[in-house]
């Protein structure tokens, strides 16, 4: 196990999420800052990382780490790509916080990166999760993004969080392009449910598919939806390949790019019962 330099010991035995792909072919440029869910749901460490680590077909969603005010566990190795952050799942580790947690939670994460970034040998940039969609995630972490890249700078110097650091090495970034495609939404009508909704877009209306529709737009899962409300979709969603299928056909029929389409799904070929990751 690896033990941070503030001595919490990252449990890296307890999980091991299948959710996630294999490989890090166009490198690593930085971590992705998430948190588990709304504070109110007061959801504990240990099933959060379960939920993160259950194979739940198109609805699955990972991350690398859970971080608390006394717990951190590697749920995916940094050295594969996690599903967390949509396009950021390519280049970023994602790292999902308590969101009841205080300085402990922000010590613990900055402790991560500053590891992580002497273990790859490079300065991360440090994302927030609505940097690559549009979600209220990671709440009230958002504003302390700052915060956490000067105190990763101050980690790899050697110095204590109540040291001034005088010229911090700029470990934001401000000007990476979006998403490229536009994430799903549904326009609600008379009569939507949330169990509808998922059973369009996921193929079956499961409690924990709901769940993770709820959490994608920060609401509770037995909400009552109003027309005219917009729901966001979570990723992953997924195309099972009927005859005639195209790569072109399945690409403007979600309006975006072919070659992205086939970026999410290296060496697939098309056939009919092939399953395309589109989002």
């Amino acid at each position: 196990m690896t033990t941070l330099k503030n001595g919490i010991t990252i449990d890296e035995t307890s999980w091991c999420s299948p959710n996630s792909w294999s490989g890090r072919p166009n490198g690593i440029t930085g971590a992705t800052v998430h948190w588990w869910g709304l504070p109110e749901w007061h959801q504990k460490f240990d099933q959060v990382a379960d939920y993160l680590s259950t194979d739940r077909g198109a609805s699955s969603t990972s991350a690398h780490y859970v971080v608390s005010d006394t717990r951190v566990a590697c749920l995916v190795s940094p050295e594969n790509r996690a599903w967390h952050a949509l396009a950021g799942n390519e280049t970023t580790i994602g790292l999902e916080l308590d969101p009841n947690g205080g300085e402990a939670t922000l010590e613990n994460t900055a402790q991560v990166i500053a590891m992580l970034e002497e273990y790859f040998g490079k300065d991360f940039f440090i994302y927030p999760h609505s940097h690559w969609t549009s979600t209220a995630c990671p709440g009230k972490y958002t504003d302390k993004i700052g915060w956490i890249a000067d105190r990763v700078n101050q980690i790899r110097r050697g110095q204590t969080p109540t040291q001034a650091v005088i010229t911090p090495t700029p470990t934001i970034l401000c000007n990476q392009p979006p998403a490229p495609v536009a994430q799903p939404e549904w326009v609600v009508e008379k009569g939507d449910t949330l169990s509808k909704i998922a059973r369009y877009y996921k193929g079956e209306a499961s409690r924990a598919m709901v769940e993770a529709i709820a959490s994608e737009n920060g609401i509770c899962p037995d909400s009552v939806l109003k027309v005219g409300q917009k729901i966001k979709i979570p990723s992953p969603l997924v195309w099972v390949v009927e005859p005639g299928d195209t790569w072109g056909k399945i690409a403007d029929y979600y309006s975006f790019d072919i070659d992205y389409l086939k970026s999410l799904n290296p060496g697939v070929s098309l056939a009919p019962g092939v399953v395309l990751r589109i989002w």
